[in-house]
């Protein structure tokens, strides 16, 4: 069993380990299997408590299907030159401690209960999961739920300054003029909406419609991203008939959060204005470091863990060959 880019093979009849050695330019031959370990703001890190090998090490065949789980960054770039020079599919570890963002949702009552717990999925650790917003709205016969998750989360590379537009980042690519994007980071409690005017890619800088509202600091993961309005997802259902775990169900259906019965008395959450997971009373506000290089930092650790990481990902491969 192979997992790669998502989706899990059945490759049955034999398998092996390849030591792949690429000098210079030197094109890679059409089979064989690299382990990229490195970093990137988003998705599961190799130091996620209670994951194994196979879950924390994950098999590419292309860069677009990466980004869509760790972002733009130096793991994926590294899977790009990879792949330039001949590599067939690539497996890719995440050194940097991000964590995981959760948060607990309320019933409407006049004594409020804790009803539902939520946490990130795994492509979502790290600040961006903040993001997330929950939209819990009814018309007196339905409740419609709604979960949006970013796009596009861009890491600012200076602190921003509430008196210029100019605004540095670690990197532009997909980023457009004209464009919404938000911006903040994991200290505030107001989220700023601007329009992009300007995009310095040789730079790495945008200009925005408006000075920051606010000096985002990147110590507390200073970010800009845009509302993925494609991929939200959407659920309505009749007030009078559902129950807790019809809305637990739908919430675990999806790609975007997880869901679990909190204390509960009886009412479903039938009214939440749009609110990002990080604004919610109680969350827990997810971070994004760099992986440290540094003694005793989370090069070292892997290092120090990979043997069983790897064990974990070869189990969990070879059993499934015949």
């Amino acid at each position: 069993m192979l997992t790669l880019d998502g989706k899990t093979y059945q490759v049955p009849g034999a398998y092996g380990t390849i030591e792949v050695i690429n000098i210079g330019s030197v094109a890679l031959p059409v089979f064989n299997v690299l382990l990229i370990a490195g970093t990137a703001r988003q998705g599961l890190p190799h130091n996620a408590s209670g994951k194994k090998g196979y879950e924390v090490i994950q098999g590419y065949s292309s860069k677009v299907t990466a980004e869509s789980y760790y972002g733009v960054s130096e793991l994926t770039k590294a899977l790009d030159y990879a792949k330039r020079g001949g590599a067939g599919a690539v497996f890719l570890v995440n050194l940097a401690s991000l964590t995981q963002a959760k948060a607990t949702i309320k019933d409407n009552e006049a004594t409020p209960a804790n009803t539902l717990d939520l946490e990130v999925l795994d492509k979502w650790w790290g600040s961006a999961g903040n993001d997330i917003a929950l939209t819990i709205a009814n018309d007196g016969t339905n409740v419609t739920y709604t979960i949006l998750p970013p796009k596009l989360t861009k890491y600012l590379t200076a602190d921003a300054s509430t008196s210029s537009k100019l605004i540095s980042l670690e990197d532009v690519e997909g980023i457009i003029v004209g464009a919404t994007i938000k911006m903040w980071n994991n200290a505030q409690s107001t989220l700023q909406s601007v329009t992009i005017e300007a995009v310095d890619k040789v730079n790495k800088t945008i200009t925005i419609s408006a000075n920051p509202s606010a000096a985002y600091a990147t110590s507390a993961y200073a970010r800009i991203y845009q509302e993925d309005t494609d991929n939200q997802e959407t659920k309505t259902f009749v007030m009078a008939d559902v129950t807790i775990e019809d809305v637990i169900e739908w919430i675990n259906s999806g790609k975007i959060l997880k869901a679990s019965r909190s204390t509960y008395t009886g009412s479903v959450p039938n009214t939440l204005t749009k609110t990002q997971l990080q604004l919610i009373s109680g969350a827990t506000i997810a971070v994004s470091p760099v992986a440290t290089e540094t003694t005793g930092g989370d090069f070292d650790t892997f290092a120090t863990n990979a043997p069983q990481l790897l064990k974990n990902l070869q189990t969990l491969t070879v059993s499934g060959l015949g």
